[in-house]
């Protein structure tokens, strides 16, 4: 048997028919696979953002109602430390009297400032 060239280039090109065809199908298979898979992920991100919002939302209601019950604990204890301040300054006054101690000097007068020297008869200076 004897094979030609002729022979040979329909043997070749059966084969890179096949081969290319092989590739074709196998190329379209991914393509068809990859959209799944991106469809899948875009359904879990869409489904986790959903959630993660929901979460935030309920910790935020959470969080500002626990800011309300501090911020009236807060203004409970205020209230307390300033009466408590009051009577301790009342105590100490009374004392102070007891022991004639005499009440603090005034304080010395703070140097002017600089910046507030200068023109106030409302004329701009040149810079």
């Amino acid at each position: 048997m004897e094979v030609t060239v002729t022979t040979m280039l329909m043997i070749l090109g059966g084969m890179f028919a096949t081969m290319l065809s092989a590739m074709i199908v196998s190329i379209r298979m991914q393509h068809r696979d990859n959209l799944a898979t991106r469809e899948v992920i875009a359904d879990t991100n869409l489904a986790t953002r959903q959630e993660a919002t929901r979460q935030i939302e309920r910790l935020g209601d959470k969080l500002s109602g626990e800011f309300a019950e501090h911020k009236r604990i807060v203004e409970r204890n205020h209230g307390k430390v300033v009466e408590s301040l009051g009577d301790a300054r009342e105590r100490l006054a009374r004392i102070e009297g007891h022991l004639r101690v005499p009440p603090p000097p005034p304080p010395p007068p703070q140097p002017a400032d600089p910046a507030d020297q200068g023109d106030h008869d409302g004329d701009a200076k040149a810079a």
